[in-house]
């Protein structure tokens, strides 16, 4: 993948969402920060904390990942992926 700008990478689980960014060509990537789910950050404040984080390093490009099933409790976290496409 040919890319001018970063990349931001979601990793989406049943507690948190861990953030990455590529470098510019898109080859390599850092972790970011993890965005822990609680009663006070609902899904739109983190929807917004990930929006903060992509206009802060100009990514153009957003790559959700998807859970794979290894155990029941992966399971989970694949079938919730499909409420936030």
């Amino acid at each position: 993948m040919k890319t001018e700008n970063p990349i931001l990478a979601i990793d989406y689980g049943q507690k948190h969402f861990g953030l990455a960014v590529s470098d510019s060509k898109g080859i390599l990537a850092q972790p970011l920060e993890t965005i822990s789910i609680t009663k006070n950050r609902d899904i739109y404040k983190i929807i917004e904390e990930i929006l903060e984080k992509a206009q802060e390093y100009r990514v153009k490009t957003l790559l959700i990942g998807v859970p794979q099933s290894f155990t029941l409790s992966h399971k989970k976290s694949e079938e919730n992926q499909t409420i936030y496409p």
